[in-house]
């Protein structure tokens, strides 16, 4: 049993508003690591951590996947310009003031459950949590706004099951 616990954000600029401390508790099944994987998980998981606000990331739409994809081959972040961001988050992008906005890898094992992004100083932990059977790792980038480019990456899954 693996616990990954968050606290509050209170940065107004960064994370859109306090997001309340959460205690997320998951059983964390095997790695299923292979050639090509964008899992990354980190050797501690983070004590503390700001939770990122919904309304600062999104999810690449659909049509816009496999270049997404493709552009995040080698590299586990990477600046987007704010048309490129528009491009693939689609409308409901949003610049935010003093921020930058970027690419970034996200993976899960099925569609049930959720995403959650934690900051934790310079680096960035994206975690998708579900119930369920463990399918194949299935890759989806989101656009993120910002303050700084963080020095870590970390994507990684819980399963209830």
């Amino acid at each position: 049993m693996s616990v990954l616990i968050s606290g509050c954000a209170t940065d107004q600029d960064q994370f859109s508003g306090s997001v309340p401390f959460v205690a997320e508790i998951a059983a964390k099944p095997p790695s299923t690591k292979s050639k090509g994987s964008w899992i990354h998980e980190p050797n501690n998981y983070p004590s503390e951590a700001y939770q990122i606000a919904e309304t600062s990331y999104w999810q690449t739409q659909i049509t816009e996947l496999p270049m997404a994809v493709e552009k995040l081959e080698g590299v586990t972040i990477v600046g987007l310009s704010d048309k490129d961001a528009r491009t693939y988050a689609g409308p409901h992008y949003k610049k935010q003031l003093g921020t930058q906005p970027y690419l970034v890898r996200g993976i899960f094992w099925n569609y049930t459950g959720y995403f959650s992004l934690f900051l934790k100083d310079d680096e960035l932990y994206v975690s998708h949590s579900s119930l369920g059977h463990i399918r194949g790792e299935t890759k989806l980038p989101f656009v993120i706004n910002l303050k700084r480019t963080p020095k870590r990456v970390y994507t990684y899954m819980w399963s209830a099951l």
